[in-house]
């Protein structure tokens, strides 16, 4: 198979996918802020489709969320077929530009040189203000 995944779980016989995640939230709107954040549904997408072009069955994907601090709550969520076509998508934009940098050797960064930090206005003289 030309792609590479490693999944935390897999089942084949359930045709499941199990992604362990660790969280200091893992309500509904805590994990959803690091799912966007760390776009974990890029890589739920690609397990799926790297499962499949490898011939593996259609998969379900889950994502185990465990809280890392007291009390160490669990969720279990999956990912709306909207959400992994967007997915789908930036993969292929991803891919596609990965291919123009390795062929190219020109990979995109930071710009050159020195660059200049302001101070955010929400700390100029704030200090001072009392």
């Amino acid at each position: 198979c030309y792609r590479r995944a490693r999944p935390d779980l897999y089942s084949a016989e359930r045709s499941l996918i199990v992604d362990l995640k660790s969280s200091a939230d893992a309500s509904e709107a805590g994990f959803r802020r690091s799912m966007g954040q760390y776009r974990y549904y890029n890589q739920a997408a690609w397990y799926i489709d790297t499962l499949e072009a490898c011939g593996e069955p259609t998969c379900d994907f889950v994502f185990l969320v465990v809280e890392n601090v007291e009390p160490y709550a669990v969720a279990l969520y999956a990912l709306d077929d909207a959400t992994l076509e967007q997915a789908r998508r930036e993969n292929a934009q991803a891919a596609k530009t990965w291919a123009s940098c390795t062929d190219s050797g020109v990979w995109p960064g930071y710009e050159p040189g020195i660059g200049r930090l302001v101070l955010p206005s929400y700390l100029r003289d704030s200090l001072f203000d009392a």
